[in-house]
């Protein structure tokens, strides 16, 4: 047994050697010699000690790898990645480099779609046996080759071996910060197939699990998703999100839940009920998560009444709520009707678990954003948000904002970005509902009233008795 693979490499030798012309010459008489390949180096090997087949195979491998991959006949070259494939399947631990070096010259170049699908597959196949060495950026680089692909198949395949990259070696792709495989996953998440769009966020996933610091990449991209228009591409999406911050560490998970957690509250919004509610349960998980990090930091939360979801949720909302009151407030400017009253909605969800020092502390810009917002089209939620924040300010306070916008110089130089009518008249709105959702003071009255009543402000409201009606209410 010990010659066996000496005795079976003589015998393959002529076909080998007529497999070292790669022109297209002979074709028939090449197609036999790599049948006979296949057939005595193959098929009748399988029940060899291992030892033998290694031997055998690593040894027919350099020829397959120098010859037959760059063949100008497409048969020859197909069966070849074929057979590299049972290569991979029966050898412990594979050649990885040879693989793969030759797959970076050869892919490119390969014009049959089956064939490159070969090709990635066999790698594919490599990295799950745990190679214990491994040339990362050789990796990196084939899977920018085939997310990039015009074949959807292969597109797939490269899906799987982002995944597969992230999933083994998440070292490797953490290490290397920013610059790890998540542009790889950039074209998946945007490609018109939405089977593909999936597989780019579970691939995002995996990888933002191994590195959050991918995520600048990704900012772009994430209100598209939360407006994609097939379901499976929604349920994954919002999915995927919330199990990121609920595994993340704490640290990802508050660096990041600024821009993550909006998303989230978007997904409570989404027009199907099953997307709706797997949006409120990774909420719901989240909040107990980050319940958690309070209890592991002891800070004592037993004064609180409200439930241990509603405690974490606010906690994280506190911790992130700049950044994400100006995502929902920027989106709810959104031209597009659909999606400002999604953002809307989410606004209003999100306010819930505002604090009034966070939006005390925030008045002036979320005051300014907010004018702007009720200036464009009227939407749904456009009162109850502003009862909400009403709530949230007093009177005294949201005064202090709007009544000096309305001088003359501001309103000359249309410091509120809006021309001067629809400053007045959106000031009037908010002033009215909050009056419908807060108690006034005489002092308070009196401000507004000699602020309406300046010569150049008067003439934009409704109507002369406007001030007059309202008071006596």
């Amino acid at each position: 047994m010990v010659n066996d693979h000496v005795a079976r490499l003589q015998e393959l030798q002529p076909y080998l050697n007529v497999l070292k012309d790669g022109s297209t010459k002979e074709r028939a008489k090449k197609k036999s010699a790599l049948d006979k390949v296949k057939q005595l180096g193959f098929q009748e090997t399988a029940s060899w000690p291992v030892h033998e087949q290694t031997m055998l195979l690593e040894t027919l491998l350099d020829s397959l790898v120098l010859w037959s991959t760059q063949s100008e006949i497409e048969y020859i070259r197909e069966k070849t990645v074929m057979l590299l494939q049972c290569y991979v399947t029966r050898i412990e631990q594979p050649k990885a480099k040879v693989v793969i070096e030759t797959c970076l010259q050869r892919f490119p170049s390969e014009e049959t779609e089956e064939i490159r699908q070969g090709w990635i597959q066999v790698c594919v196949d490599v990295l799950n046996k745990k190679q214990p060495h491994m040339d990362e950026e050789d990796w990196f680089t084939l899977a920018t080759l085939a997310v990039k692909d015009p074949c959807p198949e292969v597109i797939k395949q490269g899906a799987s071996l982002v995944l597969d990259l992230a999933r083994l070696y998440p070292k490797a792709v953490a290490y290397r910060g920013e610059q790890t495989i998540i542009h790889s996953v950039i074209p998946l998440l945007i490609h018109k197939h939405a089977a593909i769009r999936v597989l780019g966020i579970k691939a995002m996933y995996q990888v933002l699990l191994c590195s959050s610091q991918g995520m600048k990449a990704l900012s772009d991209l994430l209100t598209k998703l939360v407006h994609d228009h097939t379901v499976q591409v929604r349920t994954t999406f919002f999915t995927s999100v919330g199990d990121l911050l609920i595994h993340w560490l704490p640290t990802d998970r508050y660096d990041h839940a600024g821009r993550l957690l909006p998303v989230l509250f978007a997904g409570l919004m989404d027009e199907l009920t099953s997307i709706a509610e797997t949006s409120r349960h990774q909420l719901d998980q989240l909040g107990k998560v980050c319940y958690q990090d309070l209890m592991d930091a002891g800070i004592n939360t037993s004064s609180s009444s409200c439930s241990q979801v509603t405690v974490g949720l606010k906690h994280l909302v506190h911790q992130c709520y700049e950044a994400s009151m100006k995502r929902l407030m920027d989106d709810s400017n959104d031209f597009i009707p659909n999606k400002k009253r999604t953002a809307l909605a989410a606004l209003d969800a999100f306010l819930s678990y505002v604090s009034s020092d966070d939006m005390i502390r925030s008045n002036k810009w979320v005051i300014q954003r907010w004018m702007i917002i009720m200036a464009g089209e009227q939407q749904h939620f456009i009162d109850k948000i502003t009862c909400t924040i009403a709530h949230l300010i007093t009177w005294p306070i949201l005064l202090d904002q709007l009544l000096p916008r309305l001088s003359k110089p501001n309103l000359m130089a249309e410091s509120s970005q809006l021309p001067a009518n629809i400053t007045v008249s959106v000031i009037w709105q908010i002033i009215s509902m909050y009056h419908q959702a807060e108690p006034i003071s005489d002092q308070d009255k009196q401000r507004i009233i000699t602020s309406f009543r300046a010569p150049h402000v008067f003439p934009f409201l409704p109507s002369p008795d406007t001030l007059d009606s309202f008071f006596s209410i």
